[in-house]
């Protein structure tokens, strides 16, 4: 009777040291974050057979798997500490949680949740607008961050919308400017002191990469109060590429163009006779000494 009465005892209490630890399952961290997968680890549990990971975008903290499971879940058995979880979307937040299986095949509770987030696709990334200029009564110029596509066939949409009165302006040329710009004219005139909102429906650069819509191609603009000649002449001062290759270092011609024309312009300043202000003093001394001279030889022949 008591070697039966030890061995309850006994088995009782190692199933609630097992039990114990397998409920005091620490959160999983974060081993790296791509656009579409999230890598995680998690610390050993003493008596577990192995893991399932369970994630989604909300949180089930303290539910258990009866009240409210997670809606996706790693399918395979893991005997491992770490896993990667695919098929993610890009820049979302996910929450993560495993749970351990013990000797006997029974899977215990969630563990404390990990919170990551994937990250953004390198084409939501690589391109961005960084500036627009109001040059023209119908012009804008775009400046990226980076080289634009200057294929025949690149895309290139936008929406020009007057914030005021929600009309949309209709779009009449768009050329590339150098490598990074572009320059937008306008079916009509742009009113004066009046903002706008521009959106980049589609843009790719050099590498094909997309601009990401309503984040890094997004911004508003305003129009001066007039528009002055010099703005109005600025147009013919911009240097067009047409898009193609040949036309592809125009700008970069031009530039050289004017940095020589500015080397010569300074070479022939230096080549131009200089009047140093030594001179001037020594031109002032000598006609002192002559004057000293001049008086000597005069009170000499005068005393003669």
């Amino acid at each position: 009777m008591k070697k039966l009465l030890f061995f309850v005892l006994f088995f009782l209490l190692s199933f609630s040291q097992v039990a114990f630890a397998l409920s005091l399952i620490s959160a999983p961290e974060l081993k790296e974050a791509k656009s579409d997968s999230l890598e995680i680890v998690w610390e050993k549990v003493d008596n577990s057979m192995g893991y399932y990971v369970y994630y989604w975008k909300e949180s089930v903290e303290g539910k258990t798997k009866e009240e409210k499971a997670y809606q996706s879940q790693l399918s395979e058995f893991i005997e491992s500490t770490w896993a990667t979880i695919t098929d993610l979307e890009a820049n979302t937040q996910y929450y993560v949680a495993i749970t351990a299986v013990d000797e006997n095949g029974e899977e215990w509770p969630y563990s404390k949740e990990g919170i990551f987030t994937t990250e953004k696709w390198a084409s939501q990334t690589s391109l961005w607008l960084s500036k627009v200029d109001v040059i023209g009564e119908n012009q804008i110029k775009l400046s990226f961050n980076g080289e634009l596509d200057n294929s025949s066939d690149a895309s290139r949409e936008f929406r020009i919308i007057e914030e005021s009165t929600k009309k949309e302006l209709k779009l009449k040329t768009i050329d590339l400017v150098g490598t990074k710009n572009l320059l937008l004219t306008f079916d009509e005139n742009l009113n004066v002191s009046t903002k706008y909102k521009l959106t980049i429906l589609s843009l790719l650069d050099k590498d094909w990469k997309n601009i990401e819509q309503g984040i890094d191609g997004l911004s508003s603009f305003s129009t001066p109060s007039s528009f002055s000649a010099e703005e109005e002449n600025l147009n013919s001062a911009l240097p067009i590429v047409n898009i193609s290759d040949s036309g592809k270092n125009a700008w970069e011609n031009i530039s050289q163009g004017d940095e020589e024309t500015t080397l010569n312009a300074a070479s022939e300043t230096d080549n131009l006779p200089k009047t140093w202000p030594e001179h001037f003093v020594l031109f002032i001394f000598a006609l002192i000494v002559w004057f000293f001279v001049y008086q000597y030889q005069k009170k000499k022949i005068e005393n003669s």
